[in-house]
């Protein structure tokens, strides 16, 4: 008896006196703190048909019903537009662009005001917008409503339609970091989602994007000159910093395939030409007109794979896809597999 007894003690207790957990005891979940990055045009209806919609959609499917403490922000790659215009009227010299912070609804006399569709009263139950979306009691309102939330927050922008500033999602997603502090909680696993239909030309200091730096850079969607690019392998290794501490799940929806250099066009003031359409689609975010490839982003994609790392995840998305949610899933999934990793 005494012999069973002592049996018992060391299977339950490790002979020290210390409970062992069970084989199968899981880890708790981390919370998640989703950053998304947007390249695509400001317009709130537009928002919510190619990228509310569905990620809403996805968020309901992937992360509905899991007991996860998840939140959501807001950034768009606007890094600031220097008086360029980029062929469009949106250009305003504004140096800092959104400066990589959190997206509150643009609450001015157009488009859609905060005390009309974007009230926060009716839409969140609170006075004044928060900084973050809490998204647990969002979930519980259904897919309808944290469509309208989502694309309430990412109408504000600064710099109204997306398209009239030099797109630097990378620099924009790993300045966001630091620009908005409180919203990396520690422990959580960070889920970072870039989508744009145009390349990155992300820079350290984007002023060498303007006319007083490089006249040749006021071009259709900037001149490609890598000697004014970030390296990608310099993200990569930030994002391998970041994974030290937390496990690093990143998604790139964009348009796969290689940009190209066309003969410059009559005037144009390109001495190597315009960026060309090759590896392009109907951009369904942007009406009428076309995505263009994003080589730089799949090459992020490419690099963080090589890595060989569990702690740092990589998800390349279709941005051409028929059905942007799946995409979005995809990547959701991978974030709910990350958030009950151990630390690293």
């Amino acid at each position: 008896m005494r012999a069973v007894a002592f049996l018992a003690c060391w299977v339950s207790l490790g002979c020290g006196g210390t409970a062992q957990p069970a084989a199968d005891a899981q880890v708790p979940a981390r919370p998640v703190d989703l950053l998304v990055v947007l390249g695509v045009p400001g317009d709130t209806v537009g928002l919510r048909e190619s990228v509310a919609g569905p990620l809403s959609e996805a968020i309901m499917a992937e992360l509905g019903g899991r007991a996860l403490d998840v939140r959501l922000g807001v950034v768009t790659s606007n890094l600031g537009d220097f008086g360029q215009g980029w062929g469009c009227e949106g250009a305003s010299g504004n140096t800092d662009g959104d400066g990589a912070r959190l997206l509150l609804p643009y609450c001015q006399p157009y488009g859609l005001l905060c005390d009309g569709y974007c009230d926060p009263e009716t839409l969140l139950g609170v006075a004044t917008w928060p900084p973050w979306l809490d998204l647990g009691d969002l979930m519980g309102r259904g897919v309808d409503r944290l469509g309208g939330v989502i694309a309430c927050v990412a109408n504000g922008s600064a710099g109204g339609y997306f398209q009239c500033y030099v797109h630097q999602p990378l620099e924009a997603a790993l300045r966001a970091l630091d620009a908005n502090p409180g919203f990396l909680r520690d422990g959580s696993v960070l889920g970072l989602l870039i989508i744009t239909p145009i390349e990155d030309f992300s820079t350290s200091d984007s002023r060498l994007w303007g006319p007083d730096y490089r006249p040749e850079t006021n071009c259709f969607f900037g001149y490609r000159s890598e000697d004014l690019l970030v390296p990608v392998d310099e993200y990569v290794g930030r994002l391998v910093e970041l994974a030290a501490a937390r496990p690093v799940v990143v998604g790139v929806d964009a348009v796969s395939g290689e940009l190209v250099v066309d003969p410059a066009y009559p005037g144009s003031g390109c001495p190597d030409g315009m960026i060309g359409q090759a590896g392009t689609c109907r951009a369904r975010a942007l009406v009428g007109q076309s995505g263009y490839a994003a080589p730089r982003l799949y090459a992020l994609m490419g690099s963080i794979e090589a890595q060989g790392r569990r702690e740092l995840r990589a998800v390349p998305m279709d941005f051409c896809s028929e059905d942007p949610a799946s995409e979005f899933r995809r990547f959701l999934a991978a974030v709910v597999e990350a958030s009950s990793q151990p630390d690293p």
